[in-house]
């Protein structure tokens, strides 16, 4: 029974984290500040939201302790999973939703680097080109999704960690 409220737990922050980091996408690539804003207070609120999931889990499921490595498994399982949920949503928003998408990060990534004074050869454009394409974005994604990942669940498991207090009656 506690096993398969602990999966359900596992899933229900998934989609959640996943559709916070989805919307957050979608939210900037408007290019309205607005949005931009919102999109910044909904990525606190996946972090706050990560660490409630975190203590819960810990709470309910870990008879209110866990290990800093437990702690940092969940929560990277968390994020990453979720973040393959926004790396799908990636993938189509630029491949079917707004095919121009690809087209105008290169031309922004090639305008930084004309401002960087850094040259631009034909095997340059073409990697630039080659890599936001749709597919290749979104394994990029993923990847700086996972040290993404690691960094938060670092950060967020040095307090989600509880050792058991040597007062505790060993059972």
């Amino acid at each position: 029974m506690s096993e398969n409220n602990s999966k359900k737990l596992i899933i229900n922050g998934l989609l959640y984290v996943g559709g916070l980091l989805s919307l957050n996408f979608l939210l900037k690539v408007s290019n309205n500040t607005i949005l931009s804003i919102i999109a910044f207070a909904i990525s606190v609120a996946n972090l706050v939201l990560m660490y409630r999931f975190a203590i819960r889990y810990r709470d309910e499921f870990n008879e209110g302790t866990i290990s800093f490595g437990k702690s940092f498994r969940f929560l990277f399982q968390l994020y990453f999973y979720g973040n393959i949920i926004t790396s799908i949503i990636v993938l189509i928003y630029a491949a079917v939703i707004n095919p121009n998408f690809s087209e105008m990060l290169t031309s922004q990534a090639l305008t930084v680097y004309e401002k960087l004074n850094i040259p631009v050869t034909d095997s340059t454009y073409n990697l630039v080109q080659t890599m936001y394409q749709p597919v290749p974005m979104a394994f990029i994604n993923i990847l700086s999704g996972a040290f993404g990942a690691a960094f938060w669940a670092l950060i967020l498991s040095l307090f989600v960690k509880k050792d058991k207090s040597i007062f505790d009656q060993q059972q």
